[in-house]
């Protein structure tokens, strides 16, 4: 993608069964929803797998780690959390701009977005209501 405001036509992401993390899938994501205040839409560029993420599956829902990326069926499946890069695709804060290199915490997606505050210089957080209660040093 350029570095000019544009929403993918098509997005997807990789879920985890909760109860039997062998059991996976990946779905369409609806990107058609209007950006509001603060949000920022990324293009997932790479990311890594380790065995932290198979941990963060294992204690997922004690240690909060299903609640980073939330599923639309949370109570069966899950977004396992992976480090890697993302380029902003789409931004509704005057701060962080189109075409931005990121590195953080991100689901095993296309694309996903975030709502961004504490912004700095070097760094911001996603402060979306699910990262409520977790770890800071995850949404920075």
């Amino acid at each position: 993608m350029s570095a000019t405001e544009t929403t993918p036509h098509s997005a997807s992401v990789f879920e985890v069964n909760k109860q039997h993390l062998q059991t996976t899938r990946v779905i369409d994501l609806d990107m058609s929803a209007p950006m509001g205040l603060n949000d920022v839409l990324l293009r997932v560029d790479k990311f890594a797998l380790t065995a932290n993420n198979i941990s963060y599956g294992i204690t997922g829902d004690t240690l909060g780690y299903w609640r980073f990326f939330p599923s639309d069926e949370p109570k069966q499946w899950g977004r396992l959390p992976v480090m890697g890069y993302a380029e902003v695709v789409k931004s509704k804060n005057d701060q962080i701009l189109v075409g931005e290199r990121v590195w953080g915490f991100m689901p095993m997606a296309t694309y996903f977005g975030i709502v961004a505050g504490n912004v700095t210089q070097n760094t911001f957080s996603d402060v979306s209501p699910s990262r409520e209660g977790l770890a800071p040093l995850y949404s920075t």
